[in-house]
Formats: structure tokens, C-alpha cells, sequence
């Protein structure tokens, strides 16, 4: 899986507490931090009676690698909530009765997964531990998609203090990257694209835009790598550059529009976006992301642009 695509690990998890601190009140949510002796099977716990276990991707959504180990993870920390009835969950949860063991995950599309969260609440209903409500315990899969109005919340207001600093990309690192066989798609991609903008019109000019459209990638990569300790910014960010990709996907298909204003058209929004989304970000590193996304774009996508006549001169 493309780790640049998605929150992972306990990046997941941060995003995870974010949004449930915003679902509830204040106070009626408790992170549990995992520092000395684990977790006991949750992360975090409601006043209302809900436990909480998050997993961010380690596979594609939807391969079936992704579907078992979500299956593992319920399994594993289902076994970890009945396991701790004796003590961790009992000292955490006191006098207090759930009502539902919730694993929050970016996304999934397995029905199988549902039947198995349906085993594991028969599974947890005999074993009876004291800290479960006994008529209306179930255990439960949610997506992100069952927090949209708390996203969008979080995605409205900026993050502050964000200082972004990362080292210039060398000609070397550039040639590293472009004959490394991993990214061959990519450059292949990229060529394919150039050869249809009239404005390189020298074989020395296409080659010189390319290095720099491979510099704007690695670049803003860094950037993004450096944001994703501040996951509700990075998610902004993604979302964004989801946003716009889509829009010129769509857009080549049915304009006969050059390539090079398109292209500056595009630089101009994604920038426009992220200081809308995160305002709190540089200009420098808004640039960069702006155009790692183009960069992204022009590299990963199979689309071409349309052939276009045009004596125009860069």
C-alpha cells in the first residue's frame, strides 16, 4: 500500500481520537494511552457506554489481505477485552456498562467483517464480563464515513503553530529516483504527458521539465511526510489533492485546453484550497504541496492530455 495516500499506525489513531473528541462533549470522552502495560483491547471509552479500537490501513481497501486483518485486530482485541476482566478494564471502566466495543477504520466494504463482530458480541455476551451491558452489548465496525460531520468540523478550522522545514532535493537524489526500477510506471507516465505539451519543443526543454516536475514530487513528499504529526492539516491536504485530481481527470476528457494553463490553473486552486483548509501553513510549504500534487498526478495517472495543435512557445 502507498503509505503517502493514507493516515497509518498511530497516525490512524490520533486522527481516530480527534474525531471522537469532537463527536462528544467535553469529558465524555477518555483516550486510553497505551504507556505502561497496554492498552487492555481499547483506546478510548465514552461516558455513554462505548469502547473504542482503531486501525489505520496496512493493505489496499478492499484486498483481502485488508479484510483479514481487520478480522485479526476484532479477534485479537475482543479476546483482550474479555482476557482483562480482572483487572486493567475493571480498574478503567469502574461502575460503568458498555454498550458497544467499536473498531473505527478509514474504510471497509466485507460483509464478512460484520458476521465476524456478530460472533465475537455472542463471544463477549458468554463470557459475561462485569463491566458490559448484558441486554445491548454488540460489537461493532464503523468507517470514517460515520464521522462526516465531525470531519468536515475538523477540516473547517486551521491547525496552528505548523513550521515546516525540509533540505532542498539534490540533482543526485533526483537521478536516484528516476532510474530506480520502482518508479519506472511513473516516469513512463510523466513522459507520456510531456511529449503532448507543444511547449516543449526541444528534446533538452522535455527532459529539463520532467527533472523539475520529479524535483516538485520528492519536495513535497518531504513536506507531507513532516505533516503527518498533525493529522487533521494532512488529512485537509489529502482530501484536497483528492479533490483536484478528480477535477482534471474529468476535465481532459472532455477539453481540448492546452496542457501548460491547465496546469497552472491547477497549481493555482490545490494552493487556494490548502490555505482556505489549513491556514496556519507557509506559503512555501503550500507551494509544495500544490505542486507535489500536480507532480503526483501527472506521474501516476494513465490519463493523457488531448492532442492539441498550438505554435505557442514556453
Amino acid at each position: 500500500m502507498d503509505r503517502s495516500s493514507r493516515l497509518v499506525g498511530k497516525e490512524w489513531e490520533v486522527w481516530g481520537n480527534k474525531l471522537l473528541a469532537c463527536r462528544y462533549r467535553p469529558g465524555d470522552y477518555q483516550p486510553v494511552p497505551d504507556k505502561h502495560g497496554g492498552d487492555a483491547g481499547i483506546e478510548g471509552y465514552s461516558t455513554n457506554g462505548c469502547v473504542y479500537q482503531m486501525k489505520g490501513p496496512e493493505a489496499e481497501p478492499g484486498s483481502r489481505k485488508w479484510h483479514n486483518s481487520l478480522r485479526d485486530k476484532i479477534t485479537q482485541d475482543v479476546g483482550k477485552f474479555i482476557a482483562n476482566k480482572d483487572n486493567k478494564l475493571s480498574d478503567l471502566l469502574g461502575s460503568l456498562k458498555i454498550r458497544r466495543w467499536i473498531l473505527l477504520v478509514p474504510s471497509f466494504t466485507d460483509r464478512e467483517i460484520v458476521a465476524h463482530a456478530r460472533k465475537k458480541t455472542e463471544e463477549v455476551l458468554a463470557a459475561n464480563p462485569p463491566y458490559i451491558d448484558q441486554h445491548d452489548f454488540q460489537v461493532v465496525v464503523l468507517d470514517e464515513d460515520a464521522f462526516a460531520a465531525e470531519k468536515a468540523q475538523l477540516l473547517r478550522y486551521a491547525v496552528e503553530g505548523i513550521d515546516i522545514s525540509t533540505e532542498p532535493v539534490s540533482e543526485e537524489v533526483i537521478d536516484g529516483w528516476s532510474e530506480d526500477e520502482r518508479n519506472a510506471y511513473k516516469v513512463e507516465h510523466l513522459t507520456a504527458k510531456t511529449a503532448k505539451m507543444p511547449t516543449l519543443v526541444t528534446e533538452q526543454r522535455r527532459v529539463a521539465f520532467e527533472r523539475q516536475v520529479i524535483k516538485w514530487w520528492l519536495e513535497g513528499q518531504n513536506v507531507l511526510e513532516e505533516l503527518r504529526d498533525y493529522a487533521d492539516a494532512w488529512e485537509a491536504i489529502r482530501l484536497a489533492k483528492s479533490e483536484q485530481e478528480k477535477y482534471l481527470q474529468g476535465h481532459c476528457m472532455v477539453t481540448n485546453q492546452e496542457p501548460y494553463p491547465l496546469l497552472k490553473e491547477a497549481l493555482a486552486e490545490i494552493e487556494r484550497t490548502v490555505e482556505q483548509r489549513v491556514i496556519a501553513l507557509s506559503p512555501g510549504s503550500r507551494r509544495a504541496v500544490a505542486h507535489e500534487a500536480v507532480a503526483d498526478w501527472l506521474m501516476r495517472c494513465p490519463l493523457d492530455f488531448p492532442e492539441v495543435a498550438s505554435d505557442e512557445q514556453a
